[in-house]
């Protein structure tokens, strides 16, 4: 009996946004929500407590990197040997592509800071510690660069082959999240500035700074009232991706 409740106290004290695979329970996954998801779906596969290892090694070297405010030269090595051995892992087990498209973000965000460090984290989705970091004022450099990356990604078989893949999965907490704070703009935009379509990229600017002052709080408020409805979109998406065209009657 004693050992019964020691086993069913060890397993309820797991955190929430940790997981087990194999003998092994994560420390740092909640720095990357679609490392949980994906690594819990294969948790059966041969090496993947091993992957999972690797990867939560990475995502200790993050945290510290996150907490210091950007990653040192020395972290910045690491993080691109730990990246380039989970890789290598990931094709041994099959699931490189899964794995790469968070990954991806991850040495990204450590090697360049962009997107920035915690980017990943489901640990403070609920928390909203400061609203004005989940809203950026997009220059018109930035929109330029970003057109321009978008036209050559669209080009690229790869790129075409992750928008299927996609269409065919459940998007992670943070792009679900992601998601519906753009919705939740798109929201505060149609109330506020019905025009904002119409207007120049300065004009656009300009009222995105506005918006970022003014309406960050709400966005993000509106946000987590939004996930639902974003998840359940999901969910039609992948319903729909599954079933294939329909037959011509």
């Amino acid at each position: 009996m004693k050992k019964f409740k020691s086993l069913y106290n060890e397993v309820n004290e797991q955190p929430e946004h940790e997981i087990t695979v194999g003998n092994y329970t994560t420390k740092f996954f909640y720095m990357c929500g679609s490392a949980q998801k994906v690594m819990s779906a294969n948790a059966d596969k041969e090496g993947a407590e091993e992957l999972t290892r690797m990867q939560d090694e990475f995502y200790k070297l993050e945290k510290e990197a996150m907490d210091n405010g950007e990653a040192t030269d020395e972290q910045k090595e690491q993080a691109r040997d730990l990246y380039n051995k989970i890789m290598s892992k990931a094709g041994e087990v099959g699931l490189a592509d899964e794995i790469d498209d968070y990954m991806k973000m991850h040495i990204d965000s450590m090697e360049k800071g962009d997107p920035k460090l915690g980017f990943g984290r489901t640990d403070t989705l609920d928390e909203n510690p400061n609203p004005a970091r989940k809203f950026r004022v997009v220059t018109r450099a930035m929109r330029r660069k970003i057109a321009m990356r978008m036209r050559r990604m669209a080009k690229s078989a790869t790129f075409k082959k992750k928008k299927e893949k996609s269409k065919r999965r459940i998007a992670s907490p943070e792009k679900i999240l992601m998601k519906a704070r753009k919705m939740a703009k798109q929201k505060i935009l149609a109330k506020r500035f019905p025009r904002y379509n119409e207007l120049g990229v300065n004009q656009k600017i300009k009222v995105d700074q506005i918006i970022q002052q003014r309406y960050s709080g709400g966005i993000a408020k509106l946000a987590k009232k939004l996930i639902k409805v974003v998840r359940r979109k999901e969910i039609e998406k992948v319903k729909k991706a599954r079933q294939g065209p329909e037959d011509d009657v």
